[in-house]
């Protein structure tokens, strides 16, 4: 599915449990956390970034916002999607992508 979204509004949030994987075909997203009472930008990306899939993967929830940074066009992808499609992988490969999710994760813990 395509979707557009307008400056300001966000593709996901912090602490949300994640049902979709985005993949940016034009515009900025600004991948945000919360710090206390403020809003800290901890990296800006665009066109040809995939961003939601790590909580796709470790079925937990995101560890940071994702708000557009203008307009934002994305191709969304479901769970299911998403699973149907690393389903096709290698099991070594899918073991491997888990392990680097759930450290990226650790990593990233406020």
């Amino acid at each position: 599915m395509h979707k557009n979204y307008e400056s300001g509004r966000y593709l996901f949030r912090e602490h949300e449990h994640g049902d979709q994987a985005f993949v940016i075909e034009s515009g900025n997203v600004e991948i945000i956390k919360a710090a206390g009472d403020e809003v800290k930008v901890i990296a800006t990306i665009g066109a040809g970034a995939i961003i939601g899939e790590m909580a796709l993967i470790t079925d937990k929830p995101h560890t940071a916002s994702a708000r557009a940074l203008g307009t934002v066009s994305a191709s969304v992808f479901s769970r299911n999607e998403f699973e149907r499609m690393l389903a096709k992988t290698d099991p070594l490969i899918r073991g491997v992508l888990r392990i680097l999710a759930e450290s990226v994760r650790d990593l990233t813990k406020s």
